[in-house]
């Protein structure tokens, strides 16, 4: 893995556990929530075990929060 790759999946699973933190269980829209949990762990699965397409990886700026962005340079 690269470490541009590594950034893209330390990223995601940052994002992830952000929103997993945010709220709590009975919060209306969690499911949505967790759905989006599950589908960022995916793509970051997907980029971490050398799967990813282009797509894949230009995704991750779709799917994380501006801040996160920042923060891990992306």
């Amino acid at each position: 893995m690269t470490a541009e790759d590594q950034n893209l999946v330390v990223a995601l699973l940052h994002h992830a556990s952000a929103i997993l933190g945010s709220d709590g269980p009975d919060d209306v829209g969690r499911e949505q929530e967790l759905d989006t949990v599950k589908r960022t762990v995916r793509l970051a699965k997907r980029i971490a075990s050398g799967n990813a397409t282009a797509n894949d990886r230009a995704a991750v700026a779709d799917s994380v929060h501006p801040s996160v962005r920042t923060s891990f340079g992306l």
